[in-house]
């Protein structure tokens, strides 16, 4: 169960980091990410790993792909750095 949620959480930050950009929603996805790394800064050591471990799933099967986004594969990296490197 925990890999599916840290799949998931993964996923949506992969995912609102490579919405089209739109004035409506920009601010608003600046904001659900900074809350997203807000509160993974609280994450244990093992939290952190489940998640990492689900950003390289992530990157593995995106690359796999028969035509790899390289914006997702690239979110999935800035996720690595900016939640799960600074600790």
């Amino acid at each position: 169960m925990m890999n599916a949620i840290a799949d998931a959480l993964v996923f949506a930050a992969a995912y609102i980091g490579t919405a089209p950009a739109n004035d409506d929603r920009e601010d608003v996805d600046c904001a659900a990410l900074e809350g997203i790394g807000a509160i993974l800064t609280s994450a244990s050591a093992q939290e952190r790993q489940l998640l990492r471990d689900a950003a390289e799933r992530a990157i593995t099967e995106e690359s796999a792909s028969l035509a790899p986004r390289q914006d997702l594969l690239a979110a999935y990296r800035a996720f690595i750095e900016s939640y799960l490197d600074e600790f």
